[in-house]
């Protein structure tokens, strides 16, 4: 099952990777855009945002895979090791409650702006329910890493028990 959540945290690297590249390169249209034609293609910085809120929301699981957040150890460090398994547990547990809790509420204001066909009051009239479909899967794609980091935590209690 570690195996399975790791490929979905590489999936959500990929697509974050996507999202940076599609910032960069739609800047990069503006600018030249701007420099050459003294004109704008007017979607650049709307679509920047979303694929903004794209590299966010699917990085965070490939982020937790890596072990690249913010870990704060000052205090920690200074705990027993079996404290310390504890909280490997305990912690990952109360984040995944959060994280189960903010993708119910993602979804449904997803899901709300498709049933009202809430579109973008831009040039572009982009259909919202896309963007704000984002935070939602990042959360799920989160949430399944959470899983997995429980579940290493666990075993660590099972061979410090042996």
């Amino acid at each position: 099952m570690n195996r399975w959540i790791g490929q979905l945290s590489n999936i959500g690297a990929i697509c974050a990777g996507t999202g940076i590249v599609g910032m960069v390169l739609l800047i990069l249209v503006e600018v030249v855009t701007r420099r050459v034609f003294n004109a704008s293609i007017y979607i650049a910085q709307e679509y920047t945002a979303y694929l903004m809120v794209l590299f966010v929301f699917t990085s965070l699981a490939y982020l937790l895979k890596r072990k690249r957040h913010i870990k704060i150890t000052m205090i920690r460090s200074r705990l027993s090791q079996n404290l310390q398994r504890y909280l490997d547990v305990f912690i990952p547990v109360l984040a995944l409650a959060l994280i189960v809790y903010l993708t119910f509420w993602s979804f449904n204001i997803a899901i709300d702006s498709l049933k009202r066909g809430e579109i973008a009051l831009t040039v572009s009239m982009t259909p919202l329910f896309i963007p704000k479909f984002f935070v939602p899967t990042g959360l799920i794609l989160f949430a399944l890493q959470l899983i997995a980091l429980i579940a290493e935590g666990i075993k660590k209690f099972k061979v410090a028990g042996s």
